[in-house]
C-alpha cells in the first residue's frame, strides 16, 4: 500500500515539474487512452463468446433448435426460461440457440445461467450458408426477406422451415416454456385451434415432404405485408392442400398420414385471445395451471405479451410455469430482483 503511495506521488511530481502543460496534458491523455483500452481488453474479453457457425460444427442427432433473428447479443429471461426449459426436460438431447451474432455476451446471468447445462449450446447463424441453393434462396438473395414489413418474424418463419427440412429435429420459439420430454415426438406440429396451425413449435425428419412444400408455397407466394402471411397461415394451407382436407381439425392417421397434427391443448392450451391469463389473473391461477396438464409445452404469445411484465412473488400462472420448468432462471431473476 505505501508502494503504491510513493509510486503516485513520485508520478504526480514527474508531471507538475518534467512536463510543460501541453506536454503534460498529452501524457495523461496517452495514459488513459493506454488504461481504457486494457480495461476494454481484460474486462470485457472475458464476457464475450466467440461462436462458430453451426454448419462448421453440426450435431449428428435430433437437436431442440431456438432461431434468435434479432441481432442482439443476449437474452432475455423469458427467453432464457424457453432454453432451460427445454434441456430440462430433455437432457439427452441437444439445445442449440442459434443467433445471427457473431460474439454473445457472456456477463449476462442469463446467458451464463443456461450455459451451465451440459446440453445447451450457442451457434451462429450463417444465413449465406443457409439460404444459399436452398428452395427459398430466392427471398433472401434478392433482399425480399429484407424488406418485409416483418422482417424479423418473416425470417424466423424461414429459418425453421429450412432447419428442419435440411438438419430435421424440434423447433421451439423463444415464446415458450416446454413441460415434459419431448423425445419421442416425430413429424407433429399443433394446432392452436380448430382451422389454424401454429408453427411455433414443431418436430420433422430431415427432408420431410411438409416442410418441403412450406418452403415451396414461401418461394412462391411469400408476403412481407401480413405478420402471419409466411408462417400459421401458410403451413395451415400446405396441410390442407397436402391432405386434401377442408379444415385441418380433420385431419387423422388415415387421411393425413405423414404429419401428427396435435390438439390445442397439447401446445397451445391458451388461446391468443385469452394471453392475458398466463400473467395477469392470479386469482384464477390454479385453474389456469391446470389447462396446461397435458401438455408438453406451453407457447406465451409473445408479439403482445412481452409488454407485460411478470414480478417474482406476483403469484401469476406464468410465474409458476417458470418456478417449476426453469429453476435457475427462477433463481437469477428472483436474485437480482428482475421481472420476467
Amino acid at each position: 500500500m505505501l508502494a503504491n503511495q510513493t509510486n503516485k506521488q513520485t508520478l504526480f511530481l514527474f508531471l507538475q515539474v518534467q512536463l510543460p502543460h501541453a506536454k503534460r496534458c498529452l501524457f495523461v491523455f496517452i495514459l488513459s487512452f493506454i488504461f481504457c483500452c486494457y480495461y476494454w481488453f481484460t474486462i470485457t474479453s472475458n464476457h464475450v463468446l466467440n461462436l462458430t457457425s453451426i454448419f462448421s460444427n453440426p450435431v449428428n442427432q435430433k437437436t431442440i433448435y431456438f432461431v434468435e433473428t434479432s441481432g442482439q447479443d443476449y437474452i432475455n429471461g423469458r427467453q432464457a426460461c424457453a432454453i432451460e426449459s427445454a434441456a430440462f426436460h430433455n437432457p439427452n438431447l441437444p439445445v442449440n440457440l442459434l443467433i445471427l451474432s457473431q460474439t454473445f455476451n457472456l456477463g449476462e446471468p442469463y446467458v451464463k445461467t443456461i450455459l451451465t447445462y451440459p446440453n445447451v449450446r450457442i451457434s451462429r447463424l450463417d444465413m449465406n450458408q443457409l439460404f444459399n441453393g436452398s428452395i427459398v434462396g430466392n427471398l433472401y438473395k434478392d433482399g425480399t426477406l429484407a424488406k418485409s414489413k416483418y422482417n424479423v418474424s418473416h425470417t424466423s418463419d424461414m429459418v425453421r422451415f429450412l432447419l428442419m427440412y435440411q438438419n430435421g429435429g424440434i423447433y421451439f420459439d423463444l415464446d415458450v416454456v416446454v413441460l415434459k420430454p419431448v423425445d419421442q415426438l416425430v413429424n407433429f406440429v399443433g394446432r392452436e385451434s380448430k382451422f389454424l396451425v401454429n408453427g411455433a413449435i414443431m418436430g420433422f425428419e430431415p427432408g420431410h415432404p411438409l416442410m418441403k412444400a412450406c418452403l415451396e408455397e414461401a418461394s412462391l407466394h411469400f408476403n412481407g405485408t401480413d405478420w402471419a402471411s409466411n408462417g400459421p397461415l401458410l403451413i395451415t394451407r400446405v396441410i390442407k392442400r397436402m391432405c386434401k382436407l377442408k379444415a385441418v381439425f380433420e385431419a387423422n392417421s388415415e387421411n393425413c398420414p405423414m404429419i401428427n397434427i396435435y390438439k390445442p391443448k397439447y401446445f397451445y392450451p391458451i388461446y391468443a385471445s385469452n394471453k392475458k391469463t398466463f400473467f395477469m389473473r392470479r386469482k384464477h391461477t390454479n385453474k389456469t395451471v391446470k389447462l396446461w396438464s397435458e401438455s408438453y409445452a406451453i407457447h406465451l404469445w409473445n408479439n403482445i405479451s412481452k409488454l407485460w411484465p411478470v414480478k417474482i412473488g406476483s403469484g401469476v400462472p406464468y410465474e409458476i410455469a417458470a418456478r417449476e420448468n426453469c429453476p435457475m432462471v427462477y433463481s437469477v431473476t428472483k436474485a437480482n430482483h428482475y421481472y420476467l
